[in-house]
């Protein structure tokens, strides 16, 4: 494991993220694979460091509109065919149409 990166798995990844997000805004790599997740929260917009998020094997079908706040991600792990926003035809052409969707969206919504 490099310096930065943590690998949660089968744990209430929820409580922890809400408990230590403060101490993690400098991390840069998250592995939340695998713990039933159904909702990935909006705070992960404050992860302003974070380059590589793998949210596979949850029960996710829904990024949260301030994702588009996180301009350092480059990399995106999730369960294409399981997503309804982005649409999984979006989610199946890699980061930048993910975030350029959202971020789209994210506009025209204000």
């Amino acid at each position: 494991m490099e310096p930065g990166e943590t690998i949660l798995n089968k744990c209430n990844v929820m409580s922890y993220f809400t408990f230590v997000k403060s101490l993690i805004v400098s991390f840069s790599v998250f592995f939340f694979v695998d713990n039933k997740l159904s909702k990935l929260p909006s705070e992960v917009a404050e992860l302003c460091s974070l380059r590589s998020l793998n949210i596979s094997a949850n029960k996710i079908t829904k990024l949260p509109r301030a994702l588009c706040r996180v301009r350092t991600l480059e990399t995106l792990s999730l369960d294409t065919g399981s997503m309804h926003y982005p649409h999984k035809d979006v989610c199946s052409q890699g980061i930048e149409a993910i975030m350029k969707f959202i971020c789209a969206g994210l506009f025209l919504s204000s």
